[in-house]
């Protein structure tokens, strides 16, 4: 799934326990949530399909150019890092760039190999309780 939209249900579905009494509200509000999340993967998944689409309509190299050289210095950092290690006054900063480098790095696997994004999750959620929207 989603790492956010799995946060966002997460988070939401402890909110809704803590504010909402009735657990019968708070199982329609969760499942409400829910299609909320597969409408927002659907919208991303389509997306990266009209990009990916375009791409091949147009012929245009420039996106797998970048995706090469992104992931070809991302891997050089990393190694940069694994092998010579870094200064404790630098420590904090590599590691947010790590961060940073590491979440578009997934993005470029996604849109290349397709995103983890349980959706099947989402929908037998969805479906189980028959609330399904689609």
């Amino acid at each position: 799934m989603f790492p956010i939209i799995d946060a966002f249900l997460g988070t939401a579905g402890k909110i809704l326990d803590k504010f909402i009494p009735d657990a019968n509200v708070r199982e329609q509000a969760k499942q409400e949530l829910a299609v909320l999340g597969l409408e927002m993967a659907k919208l991303e998944t389509a997306d990266r399909d009209s990009a990916r689409r375009r791409e091949m309509a147009v012929k245009d190299q420039t996106p797998s150019q970048l995706a090469w050289a992104y992931t070809a210095g991302y891997f050089a950092v990393l190694g940069v890092v694994i092998f010579h290690g870094v200064p404790d006054a630098q420590r904090d900063l590599v590691n947010v760039l790590i961060g940073v480098l590491s979440a578009a790095q997934v993005s470029i696997m996604g849109y290349y190999y397709g995103g983890s994004f349980g959706g099947d999750k989402v929908s037998a959620i969805v479906t189980r309780n028959g609330n399904g929207k689609g």
